[in-house]
């Protein structure tokens, strides 16, 4: 006569062996290291490969930089239609538009230097790269392709001028810094890019008249 089989309870309600439970926990041990060792949302590997962490920079430093910056109200305008006349803001005047985008690439420098300095850590160098402290050689390079080094009582600058060189030399370097610092504060990647399409020319217009280009 055959074995009537196991249904689902039994076989879940069923205690485990010595051998499978041995099997559970080393199966459970190594998924854990497994998790351990997965990057953090906030880290991110440059060209050079390098391995960076993006850390919350002090508020007071940022709101400092920000204040510096401030948001510009747009030219005000008067507008007549027949018998009509009213003032409005005209967003779309090009010197205007101009110094707007000329603060957002100022405020966009000013925020780098401080992510730079006060919003990552290196985890990890590239191979073969010394530590700031130790490459004496970086300076000697920079001369030599005519960029100016910072001074060396410039500490700061000097090591700004180091991690451009060694460690975030690209633009998606500096973009990767920019993401991680987002995802840190929270910052949807979608809501940045609403907020860059403000500082485009509106469809259809001639961005630097300001008038209708179409037809």
């Amino acid at each position: 006569m055959t074995d009537k089989p196991q249904s689902l309870e039994e076989t879940t309600d069923k205690p485990l062996s010595l051998e499978e439970d041995k099997e559970l926990s080393a199966a459970l041990d190594k998924a854990s290291e497994s998790m351990e060792q997965l990057p953090d949302d906030f880290t991110f590997v440059t060209s050079t490969g390098a391995v960076i962490e993006a850390i919350e920079p002090p508020d007071n430093i940022m709101q400092r930089v920000l204040a510096q910056f401030p948001e510009r109200d747009p030219p005000i305008v008067t507008i007549t239609q027949g018998s009509k006349t009213w003032k409005e803001p005209n967003a779309n005047d090009p010197d205007y538009v101009r110094k707007r985008r000329r603060r957002m690439v100022l405020l966009g420098e000013a925020v780098l230097k401080v992510n730079m300095f006060r919003g990552m850590v290196i985890l990890e160098l590239p191979k073969d790269q010394p530590k700031y402290e130790d490459d004496t050689e970086w300076i000697e390079e920079y001369e030599a392709i005519g960029l100016d080094v910072p001074g060396k009582e410039q500490k700061t600058a000097r090591y700004l001028e180091w991690l451009r060189y060694r460690i975030l030399p690209s633009a998606m370097d500096m973009e990767g810094l920019r993401k991680a610092g987002n995802r840190l504060e929270g910052i949807k990647e979608e809501d940045v890019e609403a907020a860059m399409a403000t500082f485009l020319p509106p469809s259809g217009r001639d961005a630097d008249s300001g008038v209708d280009s179409g037809a």
